[in-house]
Protein backbone atom coordinates (compact mmCIF):
# COMPACT_ATOMS: atom_id res chain seq x y z
CA UNK A 1 0.00 0.00 0.00
CA UNK A 2 1.23 3.92 -0.77
CA UNK A 3 -0.31 6.65 1.02
CA UNK A 4 -1.43 9.00 -2.17
CA UNK A 5 -2.24 12.28 -0.21
CA UNK A 6 -1.36 14.17 2.89
CA UNK A 7 -3.97 17.15 2.36
CA UNK A 8 -6.16 18.06 4.96
CA UNK A 9 -9.22 20.73 4.54
CA UNK A 10 -10.57 22.65 7.66
CA UNK A 11 -13.37 24.63 8.28
CA UNK A 12 -12.86 27.13 10.99
CA UNK A 13 -15.40 29.46 12.42
CA UNK A 14 -14.18 33.29 12.66
CA UNK A 15 -14.56 35.68 15.02
CA UNK A 16 -11.74 37.53 15.90
CA UNK A 17 -7.72 36.88 15.99
CA UNK A 18 -7.51 36.51 19.79
CA UNK A 19 -6.38 32.72 19.41
CA UNK A 20 -3.77 33.35 16.48
CA UNK A 21 -0.19 33.91 17.57
CA UNK A 22 2.18 36.26 15.45
CA UNK A 23 5.81 34.70 15.13
CA UNK A 24 8.44 37.83 14.42
CA UNK A 25 9.16 36.29 10.71
CA UNK A 26 5.69 37.68 9.97
CA UNK A 27 4.38 34.06 9.76
CA UNK A 28 1.47 33.61 12.30
CA UNK A 29 -0.03 30.27 14.06
CA UNK A 30 -3.36 28.94 15.40
CA UNK A 31 -3.28 26.07 18.12
CA UNK A 32 -6.67 25.23 18.70
CA UNK A 33 -7.41 22.43 21.49
CA UNK A 34 -10.04 19.41 20.64
CA UNK A 35 -12.30 18.30 23.47
CA UNK A 36 -11.99 14.40 23.91
CA UNK A 37 -15.19 12.24 22.36
CA UNK A 38 -16.48 9.11 23.67
CA UNK A 39 -13.43 6.88 22.75
CA UNK A 40 -10.77 9.25 21.99
CA UNK A 41 -8.23 11.59 24.35
CA UNK A 42 -8.10 15.09 23.53
CA UNK A 43 -5.85 16.57 21.29
CA UNK A 44 -4.38 19.81 19.74
CA UNK A 45 -3.94 21.37 15.96
CA UNK A 46 -1.42 23.78 14.95
CA UNK A 47 -1.72 25.34 12.01
CA UNK A 48 0.88 27.53 10.44
CA UNK A 49 0.53 30.34 8.39
CA UNK A 50 2.35 31.81 6.11
CA UNK A 51 3.28 35.87 5.68
CA UNK A 52 0.80 35.69 2.96
CA UNK A 53 -1.67 34.33 4.89
CA UNK A 54 -1.19 35.99 7.96
CA UNK A 55 -1.59 39.42 5.79
CA UNK A 56 -4.91 37.96 4.38
CA UNK A 57 -6.56 37.38 7.72
CA UNK A 58 -5.67 40.86 9.56
CA UNK A 59 -6.56 42.65 6.69
CA UNK A 60 -9.85 40.28 6.53
CA UNK A 61 -13.05 40.82 8.52
CA UNK A 62 -13.45 37.94 10.01
CA UNK A 63 -17.08 38.44 11.92
CA UNK A 64 -19.31 35.65 10.83
CA UNK A 65 -16.77 34.20 8.64
CA UNK A 66 -15.36 30.62 8.02
CA UNK A 67 -12.04 29.82 7.40
CA UNK A 68 -11.24 27.05 4.82
CA UNK A 69 -7.77 25.88 5.29
CA UNK A 70 -6.09 23.35 3.42
CA UNK A 71 -2.47 22.18 4.03
CA UNK A 72 -0.12 19.44 4.54
CA UNK A 73 -0.18 17.84 8.04
CA UNK A 74 1.74 15.47 10.00
CA UNK A 75 1.15 14.12 12.84
CA UNK A 76 3.10 14.24 16.21
CA UNK A 77 3.25 14.51 19.99
CA UNK A 78 4.44 17.21 22.42
CA UNK A 79 6.48 16.60 25.34
CA UNK A 80 3.72 15.35 27.75
CA UNK A 81 2.81 12.43 25.10
CA UNK A 82 -0.91 14.42 24.23
CA UNK A 83 -1.12 13.76 19.68
CA UNK A 84 -1.38 16.83 17.73
CA UNK A 85 -1.45 17.30 14.12
CA UNK A 86 0.38 19.87 12.72
CA UNK A 87 -0.67 21.80 9.52
CA UNK A 88 1.23 24.09 6.79
CA UNK A 89 -1.70 26.56 5.61
CA UNK A 90 -1.16 26.03 1.53
CA UNK A 91 -4.60 27.81 0.77
CA UNK A 92 -7.09 29.45 2.78
CA UNK A 93 -10.44 30.71 1.96
CA UNK A 94 -12.77 33.20 4.19
CA UNK A 95 -16.62 32.66 3.62
CA UNK A 96 -19.71 34.09 4.91
CA UNK A 97 -21.40 32.15 7.50
CA UNK A 98 -24.94 32.24 5.92
CA UNK A 99 -23.55 31.39 2.90
CA UNK A 100 -21.48 28.35 4.58
CA UNK A 101 -23.95 26.98 6.56
CA UNK A 102 -26.24 26.20 3.38
CA UNK A 103 -24.82 22.82 2.88
CA UNK A 104 -26.94 22.80 -0.76
CA UNK A 105 -24.12 25.72 -1.78
CA UNK A 106 -21.67 23.72 0.18
CA UNK A 107 -22.47 20.76 -2.42
CA UNK A 108 -22.71 22.65 -5.20
CA UNK A 109 -19.50 23.85 -5.43
CA UNK A 110 -17.83 20.30 -4.34
CA UNK A 111 -19.50 18.70 -7.30
CA UNK A 112 -18.57 21.72 -9.38
CA UNK A 113 -15.26 21.74 -8.70
CA UNK A 114 -14.79 18.17 -8.96
CA UNK A 115 -16.58 17.90 -12.78
CA UNK A 116 -14.03 21.01 -13.96
CA UNK A 117 -11.26 19.06 -12.41
CA UNK A 118 -9.29 18.01 -15.46
CA UNK A 119 -9.83 13.98 -15.37
CA UNK A 120 -6.51 13.96 -17.26
CA UNK A 121 -4.36 15.69 -14.77
CA UNK A 122 -6.51 12.89 -12.01
CA UNK A 123 -5.60 9.90 -14.61
CA UNK A 124 -1.64 11.25 -14.50
CA UNK A 125 -1.89 11.73 -10.58
CA UNK A 126 -3.46 8.30 -9.70
CA UNK A 127 -2.36 6.35 -12.40
CA UNK A 128 0.09 4.57 -10.74
CA UNK A 129 -2.39 4.16 -7.45
CA UNK A 130 -4.74 1.58 -9.90
CA UNK A 131 -7.25 4.13 -10.09
CA UNK A 132 -6.99 4.49 -13.99
CA UNK A 133 -10.67 2.27 -14.26
CA UNK A 134 -12.34 4.46 -11.93
CA UNK A 135 -11.68 7.13 -13.79
CA UNK A 136 -12.54 6.04 -16.71
CA UNK A 137 -16.05 4.97 -14.76
CA UNK A 138 -16.13 8.68 -13.69
CA UNK A 139 -15.76 10.25 -17.50
CA UNK A 140 -18.48 7.39 -18.63
CA UNK A 141 -20.88 8.65 -15.95
CA UNK A 142 -20.16 12.40 -15.89
CA UNK A 143 -20.56 11.93 -20.29
CA UNK A 144 -23.70 9.78 -19.64
CA UNK A 145 -25.51 12.61 -17.12
CA UNK A 146 -24.72 15.52 -19.78
CA UNK A 147 -26.18 13.18 -22.52
CA UNK A 148 -29.20 12.59 -20.57
CA UNK A 149 -29.65 16.27 -19.73
CA UNK A 150 -29.36 17.17 -23.58
CA UNK A 151 -32.20 14.27 -23.83
CA UNK A 152 -33.85 16.23 -21.54
CA UNK A 153 -34.06 19.41 -23.14
CA UNK A 154 -34.59 17.84 -26.71
CA UNK A 155 -38.36 16.04 -25.30
CA UNK A 156 -39.24 19.27 -23.38
CA UNK A 157 -38.53 21.10 -26.43
CA UNK A 158 -40.60 18.88 -28.55
CA UNK A 159 -43.02 18.80 -26.14
CA UNK A 160 -42.82 22.57 -26.31
CA UNK A 161 -43.79 22.54 -29.71
CA UNK A 162 -46.57 19.97 -29.92
CA UNK A 163 -48.77 21.68 -27.12
CA UNK A 164 -48.12 24.88 -29.48
CA UNK A 165 -49.16 23.24 -32.69
CA UNK A 166 -52.34 21.45 -30.59
CA UNK A 167 -53.21 25.58 -29.24
CA UNK A 168 -52.95 26.97 -33.29
CA UNK A 169 -55.48 23.48 -33.68
CA UNK A 170 -57.75 24.30 -31.27
CA UNK A 171 -58.08 27.88 -32.39
CA UNK A 172 -57.95 27.14 -36.48
CA UNK A 173 -61.16 24.68 -35.12
CA UNK A 174 -62.38 27.39 -32.71
CA UNK A 175 -62.57 29.84 -35.77
CA UNK A 176 -63.73 27.09 -38.42
CA UNK A 177 -66.74 26.25 -35.99
CA UNK A 178 -67.57 29.95 -35.68
CA UNK A 179 -67.44 31.16 -39.16
CA UNK A 180 -70.03 27.53 -39.86
CA UNK A 181 -72.41 28.37 -37.09
CA UNK A 182 -72.50 32.38 -38.28
CA UNK A 183 -73.11 30.93 -41.87
CA UNK A 184 -76.15 28.83 -41.32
Amino acid sequence: MKIIDTYITLAIECSDLENLTFLENGESRLIEKIQSTDEASPSIVVINFSKRHTKHLVNSKLDQQVLFVEGAYQVLKNKSGTPFLNIKAIKTILKNKKQVVDITNIRHKICNDFEESNLHSLKEKYIHRCAEEEIKNLKEVIEKRDLLKLQYQLKFQETQKLKHEKKILMLKQNVGQTLLSNGS
